[in-house]
């Protein structure tokens, strides 16, 4: 399993991938921070930005799936995806991800990633 983060400047691309995510169930539950704070170097100067965090708990063999499914239905996306692995989780939670997320909807499209 992996926690999936997915980082945007957008309301309403979030807006849209939390529901694309659910829907598909590739998520039983997801989470949103907004006005998350972003710093970064342009041109010599400290930038500062506030963006929006979404983030949920899914098996790891739909990471690509998932960025996929984004790139099809938000072409025009900002999104910066990323994921960390768990080691753990209640056994509730473990139970409820393992029995309704899909195995992979694409496994003939070769990963971009090898998590």
């Amino acid at each position: 399993m992996i926690v999936f983060y997915l980082v945007s400047n957008s309301e309403e691309n979030t807006s849209r991938a939390c529901e694309l995510i659910l829907n598909a169930g590739f998520a039983h539950q997801v989470f949103a921070d907004h006005a998350v704070d972003s710093f970064r170097v342009i041109e010599g100067m400290i930038q500062q930005e506030e963006l929006i965090r979404l983030i949920f708990l899914t098996k790891a063999m739909l990471f690509d799936d998932i960025e996929r499914l984004l790139s099809q239905e938000i072409p025009e996306h900002d999104f910066r995806i990323y994921s960390t692995p768990v080691t753990q989780v209640d056994g509730a939670t473990g139970k409820a991800i393992r029995e309704r997320l899909p195995d992979g909807i694409q496994s003939s499209v070769t990963p971009t990633n090898p998590s």
